[in-house]
């Protein structure tokens, strides 16, 4: 079907790239368009003063990282013991034991609606996206757009949104200890 398309679109170069290898391509024109973010929803607010909040959205699956963040929170608690932590988003069959066993910082909001997103990135101190494999997340765009700095994994498109050391930190996947630090 791409190889017949008369024109060819991709949010990250990343896919783009993956896209022209699989697809066998070639020289093939792909444009790249990131995907919209509505700034007047998704727009900085005024912080409050409030303890340190790391925020994550997205599933709850290993393919998104949330056990990574999971077994990072004992040592963020170490430093910081009034820090929160925020999950929406559905809990995958893989992650309830972890869910279950969370330290009680940890608070699980299920699903939530883009209006309610937008108002934790606001909130929150730092916005994490320990993901395991990603395209172009919007989390990532929501975020930033939020003004909410982003702790993320190097991988995929996501170091194609995230300035390393500017707007945010990135960090290898699967690595707790380097996620632990980046957050800190």
């Amino acid at each position: 079907t791409l190889t017949r398309a008369r024109a060819i679109s991709s949010p990250s170069a990343m896919l783009s790239s993956y896209v022209r290898r699989r697809c066998r391509l070639g020289n093939r024109a792909i444009d790249l368009i990131p995907y919209p973010v509505d700034t007047a929803q998704f727009a900085p607010g005024s912080k409050q003063d409030a303890p340190p909040l790391v925020f994550f959205a997205g599933r709850l699956e290993r393919r998104k990282g949330a056990d990574v963040l999971l077994h990072a929170i004992p040592r963020l608690l170490n430093r910081y013991p009034g820090c929160e932590f925020v999950f929406a988003g559905q809990v995958s069959g893989e992650m309830k034991t972890l869910v279950q066993d969370a330290p009680p910082q940890a608070k699980f909001l299920g699903p939530r609606p883009r209006e309610e997103l937008a108002q934790w990135y606001r909130r929150a101190t730092v916005f994490v996206a320990p993901s395991r494999w990603e395209n172009s997340p919007n989390t990532v765009y929501e975020a930033m757009a939020c003004g909410t700095p982003v702790v993320a994994s190097r991988l995929g498109g996501i170091p194609e949104q995230v300035d390393d050391g500017i707007t945010g930190l990135l960090v290898p996947p699967g690595d707790v200890e380097a996620l632990a630090d980046a957050i800190l």
